[in-house]
């Protein structure tokens, strides 16, 4: 199929007749919902209390994720049916069509939870009007970073701008920050997502190998030197949780906190110039162990970041890769317009 041919409007038709008709299967969810906790708070002797309130709120908040959901799997079909083709404002296209599908979802579950409550006393409207308004915009930002992870992990079928131009289609990894580390895993390795098993310990020699620290530092100078990026210690790259429990048995007070110790220590000393302000950990236990999540923030253009005082690395896709000779030259040159030009306008 000729990708070049499909507009967006076209895959927008096959996913909003895949949304209509999981919407109206649905239809009748969240209404009976409501009224089988009025029903048993009523039973109770807890009608128009708090409890009721937290309730219906919680059934109207699962309605929300579900149908998000369905729009944006939806989204997703419709676009691999007709090839997934990926062009220059694929990123925005699908987060203006999510976001709109989200403002009517949201505003539904709000009038439905505010008509079954009779939530007609100006306090309480407000009151559950502002508690919407914030659940829209955080399930705006976690779709926002699902859109992103989904297109970085797509090929071009449009030529991509030259060096120095505005690029209308990067993913920005900041947004990736409010999804869940079960979702982020879920997409798998990405240009602006990694997986580290461990940092420094030989899980087939089982014991600690100072030289694989080296791995990780690689990823983050990558991430430092392109887009930014998320590195995950403590995940296999098949998605599995291993956690970083053998490597805190090795490390200053085998804890957390000399994990950390550890790892700035290391950017510290071996990166050149240290990156200041530009790498934050942060760690979230899950049932099989403790997992890094390493947020690195892209330098300036006009700055080269190098590892042990000469090498350099960047992203490519979902590879690492080293650059040296003619190509560490160019893309220096390419850095240095792209960095004039964004200083010119």
């Amino acid at each position: 199929m000729n990708n070049n041919f499909i507009s967006f409007n076209t895959i927008l038709d096959q996913a909003r007749r895949l949304i209509a008709g999981q919407f109206t299967k649905r239809k009748r969810v969240l209404p009976d919902e409501i009224n089988c906790i009025l029903r048993k708070k009523r039973i109770e002797g807890m009608a128009n209390s708090g409890p009721e309130i937290r309730a219906v709120r919680d059934a109207c908040e699962q309605e929300i994720q579900k149908k998000t959901d369905i729009v944006w799997d939806s989204l997703q079909k419709a676009h691999k049916a007709y090839g997934s083709p990926k062009t220059k404002t694929l990123t925005t296209d699908l987060k203006q069509e999510i976001r709109h599908h989200i403002e009517k979802i949201i505003q539904d579950a709000s009038e439905l939870m505010a008509k079954r409550l009779r939530l007609t006393e100006p306090t309480l409207l407000n009151a559950n009007l502002a508690y919407f308004e914030k659940t829209k915009s955080e399930v705006k930002q976690e779709y926002d970073g699902e859109v992103d992870i989904y297109v970085a992990s797509l090929k071009y079928d449009e030529p991509q701008e030259k060096a120095g131009q505005e690029k209308t289609d990067v993913m920005d990894y900041r947004s990736l920050t409010k999804i869940p580390i079960s979702k982020l895993i879920k997409y798998g390795e990405g240009h602006v997502l990694e997986f580290k098993e461990t940092l420094e310990y030989d899980i087939k020699q089982n014991k600690i190998n100072k030289n694989l620290n080296k791995e990780c530092l690689k990823t983050i100078v990558a991430f430092l030197n392109t887009d930014g990026g998320i590195l995950l210690i403590g995940v296999k790259d098949n998605g599995e949780v291993a956690g970083i429990d053998q490597d805190l048995q090795h490390v200053q007070r085998k804890n957390l906190d000399g994990f950390e110790l550890k790892l700035r220590d290391l950017i510290r000393n071996r990166f050149d110039p240290a990156p200041f302000n530009k790498v934050r950990i942060n760690f979230e236990k899950h049932d099989i162990g403790t997992i890094c999540k390493i947020n690195v923030d892209p330098v300036n253009l006009s700055q080269v970041i190098h590892l042990d005082g000469k090498e350099v690395y960047i992203r490519d896709g979902n590879m690492t890769i080293k650059l040296d000779g003619m190509a560490l030259t160019n893309w220096i040159q390419q850095r240095a317009q792209a960095s004039n030009t964004s200083k010119n306008n």
